[in-house]
């Protein structure tokens, strides 16, 4: 399909970001796309996991330390998953309560106090 990725005016990025908290500026480095021989801003989301709050803590626990114990191999696959880390993941919750499994993960790992 032929199609042309169109740059956000930063007005238009700034009230997507206030509106929407889960959006955030983001570029999109020329040649991403084949034809898109400039940057391009735009807005992004972040990846998001979403479980529901009767999940057992020890399930959501070990489910969030294997995603980041085996980042390597989500890689591998998924070029994007270059771009994860933990910090950015509970950055970008829009004020979403982590479950508490994913809470002691990422306080175990110094990521949230």
């Amino acid at each position: 399909m032929d199609s042309k990725v169109l740059s956000f005016s930063d007005s238009a990025i700034d009230h997507l970001v206030e509106e929407y908290p889960w959006n955030f500026a983001y570029t999109i480095e020329p040649n991403t796309y084949d034809k898109q021989p400039e940057a391009i801003q735009t807005v992004g989301q972040y990846s998001t996991i979403v479980i529901d709050e009767s999940v057992n803590e020890e399930t959501v626990y070990q489910l969030t330390k294997e995603l980041w114990e085996n980042l390597n191999s989500l890689q591998k696959s998924f070029s994007i998953a270059k771009q994860f880390s933990p910090e950015s993941a509970v950055a970008g919750t829009a004020d979403i309560p982590l479950h508490p499994g994913a809470e002691r993960y990422y306080r175990e790992i110094g990521v949230i106090d």
